[in-house]
């Protein structure tokens, strides 16, 4: 099924086929309507596999919600005096909810219940456990043929302490414990196969376990489709090789205009400045140009001073200069002439010679 283009909000975007989450992306950003491109890739992945998944009869689902409950089969022993109940059922390999725990699956829940609390009851959703509800803490943890069993060690000062020791050696069947945990499924042929338990919330004693687990459970052995967040590089690499491909070459790409892009701006740049400078050796060139029309020696000081220079250089535009040089021009005109002093000694008389001359014909006749 071909990437459809789609609008959400105003804003282009990517979808599989017509049915599929819009990804939406700034039209003026290559790089926001690749990186849509690439999760609408991901999107039809994961469409695609699950469909293929359903045609064999089997289903992938990550993170799901696992709440089981469990009832030990006979009554149970109780030492008073340690407050222990031996052999109590935690996780039952085959549950009530067609579910079947694999052997991986059974020894993590074995390791993450060592240790763990017991509580009274489930609590809403959202709601704080209260320190009442604390009931006792299973220890010793291990597996049989059918299950992950513990011993219970319980509070003796609990209310509910004398209830449980009773009901464990008179009517096992009337309560049980319920695990409440995350772990990895796969669905085959009407089948949920648990691959592993991941983790463990709480552990909680319950009243009519098989009531509670149908409760709480009826919801969550629908099949769902692959969730994007929990998808996997093996997922893809394993499925759609060529997806993969395509997705590092679309990176490779990215990263490759993305260097493009700074190349280019550090051009652009470069650009700029020689075109500042080119522009400053234009002007200096022109108002030089307007000094000598003015009658302006540059060369002269008094004239044209650095400082002058740099105003005119700064001028706003050519009207400014203008204006500048037209007042520089006239002060300059308006100015007095510097007084000349001749010496009498090189100063010719009315008769054409100067003192010098008339000085050497004196010395030669003496």
């Amino acid at each position: 099924m071909p990437i459809q283009a789609c609008e959400l909000n105003g804003k282009p975007g990517y979808q599989w086929g017509h049915g599929g989450k819009c990804y939406t992306y700034n039209p003026r950003d290559e790089a926001s309507r690749k990186r849509a491109r690439r999760k609408c890739h991901i999107q039809g992945f994961a469409i695609e596999s699950s469909k293929s998944r359903m045609s064999r009869g089997e289903h992938m689902k990550e993170s799901v919600k696992l709440l089981e409950s469990s009832i030990s089969p006979a009554a149970l022993r109780v030492d008073e005096e340690s407050c222990t109940i031996f052999g109590v059922k935690v996780l039952g390999r085959l549950s009530r909810n067609n579910r079947e725990y694999s052997p991986a699956a059974l020894e993590s829940a074995r390791r993450l219940t060592e240790g763990m609390r017991v509580n009274v009851d489930h609590v809403e959703k959202g709601a704080r456990r209260s320190y009442r509800d604390r009931l006792g803490v299973l220890k010793a943890a291990r597996l049989q043929e059918d299950g992950v069993y513990a011993d219970l060690h319980y509070n003796p000062k609990h209310d509910l302490a004398e209830q449980l020791v009773w009901d464990a050696q008179h009517a096992p069947t009337s309560l049980g414990l319920s695990i409440d945990a995350e772990g990895r499924t796969r669905t085959a042929k009407g089948k949920t196969l648990v691959e592993s338990v991941d983790k463990v919330r709480s552990v909680d004693l319950v009243a009519d376990p098989a009531s509670v687990a149908s409760l709480y459970e009826s919801a969550d052995t629908e099949e769902e489709p692959m969730s994007l967040e929990n998808l996997t590089l093996d997922q893809i690499r394993a499925a759609r090789p060529d997806l993969l491909t395509e997705l590092v070459e679309s990176l490779e790409e990215s990263s490759s205009r993305k260097a493009r892009e700074q190349e280019l701006t550090q051009l652009r740049e470069e650009l700029a400045t020689l075109r500042a400078e080119k522009a400053k050796t234009e002007l200096r060139a022109n108002i030089l140009q307007q000094l000598q029309e003015a009658k302006l020696d540059v060369a002269n000081k008094k004239h044209v001073s650095e400082a002058f220079l740099t105003t005119l250089l700064e001028a706003k535009d050519d009207a400014a200069r203008k204006a500048l040089i037209d007042d520089r021009k006239s002060l300059v005109e308006s100015a007095p002439a510097a007084p000349h002093t001749a010496s009498r000694f090189v100063t010719p008389t009315a008769d054409g010679a100067t003192l010098a001359d008339r000085v050497r014909s004196w010395t030669s006749k003496v």
